[in-house]
């Protein structure tokens, strides 16, 4: 809850800037996975394990050191080149690979908010079981229809294509439609 009970304005596509207390000046940024109208700013951390096992200053304190009475400070950073802009009204073609799924989970949440079915997410991870990040909520804009296509790639999984350019090279012909 923020401080003075009010959230920041963001749009689908911002960043979210966030200072870890021991590296306040430092601050790490985090694609916003949520729209404003959700009530509330969620983020999609992975935990960063360096080399020598520790783990990262922002990383690390939101998963494991940050209590849920802990001060977070934050601001959120308009990203105008990532927010949909004069593409909101077009049909939407939505590629994550790696942890790329937080600000796209945004942008769907916002098309679909507003009524936009014309969405496909091409989405790769690790494996299927630990890294479908928002696995229920796709796959029920998917069975709803508010997601047209999702095609999936898990580069350890031993089914289907390895990585998103497999994906995107399996639907060559219905990309260039």
């Amino acid at each position: 809850v923020p401080a003075d009970g009010a959230l920041p304005a963001w749009e689908a596509g911002d960043l979210v800037q966030v200072s870890p207390p021991s590296d306040p000046d430092h601050p790490r940024e985090y694609s916003i996975a949520s729209i404003a109208a959700d009530g509330r700013l969620d983020l999609l951390v992975r935990l960063h394990v360096r080399d020598d096992g520790g783990h990262g200053a922002a990383s690390g304190w939101l998963c494991h050191g940050a209590a849920e009475q802990d001060t977070i400070a934050l601001r959120v950073r308009p990203h105008s080149r990532f927010r949909l802009g004069a593409n909101a009204t077009r049909p939407l073609i939505l590629i994550g690979n790696g942890t790329g799924i937080a600000g796209l989970r945004s942008h769907l949440r916002c098309r679909i908010a507003g009524g936009d079915s014309r969405n496909w997410l091409l989405f790769g991870e690790r494996n299927a079981a630990n890294d479908f990040f928002f696995r229920s909520e796709i796959e029920a804009w998917r069975h709803d229809g508010a997601l047209e296509c999702v095609s999936l790639a898990f580069s350890r999984d031993g089914a289907g294509p390895r990585y998103v350019q497999d994906a995107l090279a399996l639907h060559t012909a219905q990309l260039r439609t």
